[in-house]
């Protein structure tokens, strides 16, 4: 790639640990190690951030929401301009914002906005805009194949949409998860893992309390929660509460999560919605048994891929996981589960039954290899040269 393409890449946080930023990290070192000049813009700075080559810029932040995106947008025209950016692309919905109303300052180069999780949970103000203003991007670019169709039709952007999945490195994942797990675990502990910011589009809530009406029968059955979040302390309450402290272990951000999924019996994933889940694609990388909620989008993409939109029975035997119902409600204390929290213990307690037999499917790592990430890079390359 010419060393004479020069791009501006927009996402609010660089901060590690967010599914965006690790996408959007990546592609940024992918870029300039082939000849693109890069500028990465960010609405503010924090301290764990993801390392990235190139120039980095933050935008000064005003009072007001509104006012916020005119500045920002103002300023992404004028950086363009001074940098001769020939292409801005932006991640995440906040930055699509100001990205897109660039234009209105004069920026008529390459436009390419990212979306990264299901538009239809949004204000209606959001999905408003995005379906009348997402037009003045050359690509949207959503990166699971529900999201794309929805984008089309849904939102009517039609042709301008692109499906780009988010890369997973099945050799990288292994080497990983070669390192030393140092933490002290019972060999006969059947571990469940979860991965994930604490909030409540994660519904860790719910899967405590499934958990814990599978931990009555199941004494050497354990939850490991990987994350933070702005639920932490709600959670660790609720697991006191179910009392199940003895068997829950939670563990905060890791920079290093292979290892930890690589003990793991059975990873669970319990969103209510999400664009592609980085964390499933990483588990099925190391061939783990998987449970996971069916929620728009990504999911059945992953977990079952010649399954479509039908209605289905659960629990469901994906090709390559098995899906649960997506919870409806957060409850934090010990009334009665609800039928999709019944629903997951009762699936998590046959898994501890049978030693993971009841949920194993095919290798995960057969799935994932298609999402190398040199065949994912070449199709952003496409569609950033365009």
């Amino acid at each position: 790639m010419s060393s004479t393409k020069h791009i501006g890449i927009v996402i609010p946080l660089l901060r590690r640990g967010g599914g965006a930023e690790n996408v959007c990290s990546w592609l940024v070192r992918e870029l300039a190690r082939a000849g693109w000049q890069t500028n990465t813009i960010t609405f503010w700075r924090r301290d764990n951030e993801y390392a990235i080559p190139g120039e980095r810029y933050v935008i000064p932040l005003a009072r007001f929401a509104l006012v916020n995106m005119v500045r920002r947008a103002h300023y992404l025209a004028r950086l363009a301009k001074k940098q001769q950016l020939t292409t801005l692309l932006s991640f995440t919905e906040e930055a699509n914002a100001a990205t897109l109303l660039a234009r209105w300052f004069g920026y008529r180069g390459h436009l390419v906005v990212a979306v990264r999780n299901n538009p239809d949970v949004r204000s209606w103000w959001s999905r408003f805009f995005i379906r009348h203003t997402y037009r003045l991007a050359d690509v949207v670019v959503a990166n699971s194949r529900e999201m794309a169709t929805m984008l089309r039709e849904k939102y009517a952007l039609g042709d301008r949409v692109r499906c780009i999945n988010n890369p997973i490195d099945v050799i990288a994942a292994q080497k990983a998860a070669a390192m030393p797990l140092e933490l002290d675990v019972v060999a006969e502990s059947f571990i469940f893992l979860t991965i994930g910011r604490m909030i409540e589009q994660k519904a860790q809530a719910n899967l405590l309390r499934a958990f814990a009406a599978a931990a009555r029968e199941q004494a050497l059955a354990e939850l490991w929660i990987l994350g933070a979040g702005v639920l932490d302390q709600q959670l660790k309450r609720l697991a006191v509460t179910l009392s199940i402290t003895d068997q829950v272990r939670f563990l905060g951000v890791q920079e290093n999560v292979y290892p930890y999924l690589k003990r793991a019996n059975c990873f669970v994933f319990t969103s209510r919605f999400e664009g592609f889940p980085n964390v499933l694609g990483e588990a099925l990388a190391l061939d783990i048994p998987v449970v996971a909620t069916d929620c728009y989008t990504g999911v059945r993409e992953l977990l079952d891929p010649k399954l479509g939109h039908e209605a289905i029975t659960y629990p469901h035997k994906g090709e390559y996981g098995t899906l649960v119902a997506v919870p409806v409600e957060s409850f934090y204390d010990a009334r009665p589960l609800t039928k999709e929290e019944e629903q997951l213990s009762q699936v998590m307690n046959e898994a501890v039954r049978t030693h993971g037999e009841s949920v194993r499917a095919r290798p995960g790592g057969e799935r994932v290899r298609a999402l190398d990430p040199q065949t994912i890079f070449a199709e952003w390359q496409t569609v950033l040269a365009s």
